[in-house]
């Protein structure tokens, strides 16, 4: 995978997905150019529970685009920036509620587990690519 913009999906979860033997992106109109490189890695953080799993996702979508990843640390800046932007949304509009403190609280725990397990993210991007399937099971957070 390059940092060029690439036509992606944009959002990639279980309504937007059909499974038959394989994954299927459906639903198309949030499609946009964008590094394929912050998708991969967005869709491998938000779909795994741990760094095994997010080193199989992160192959699972290699193989169905053909895209090889970076083994830098600079791949998880995406995810961050965003959940960073997603913090601050419901920090300002709607901390208020029980959603706008919820969400807060949830995103706060999301960034706080990457930072804690970083180390071992970057050691499961490091590997080198596998060959096989989703992880069993394996469903959107």
């Amino acid at each position: 995978m390059t940092r060029s913009a690439e036509a992606v999906h944009s959002v990639l979860a279980a309504d937007t997905l059909v499974v038959d033997g394989r994954l299927f992106a459906v639903d198309w109109d949030a499609a946009s150019l964008r590094c394929v490189v912050r998708e991969a890695v967005t869709v491998a953080l938000d779909w795994s529970r741990d760094p095994e799993e997010f080193r199989r996702v992160l192959d699972a979508y290699g193989e169905a685009s053909g895209c090889s990843l970076p083994t830098d640390a600079w791949v998880f800046g995406g995810w961050v920036s965003a959940l960073g932007g997603w913090l601050a949304y419901n920090a300002t509009t709607r901390g208020e509620s029980d959603t706008g403190r919820t969400e807060v609280s949830a995103t706060c725990d999301r960034l706080l587990a990457l930072w804690r397990s970083l180390a071992s993210y970057e050691a499961a991007l490091a590997r080198p690519h596998h060959v096989h399937g989703p992880p069993h099971g394996m469903r959107p957070r």
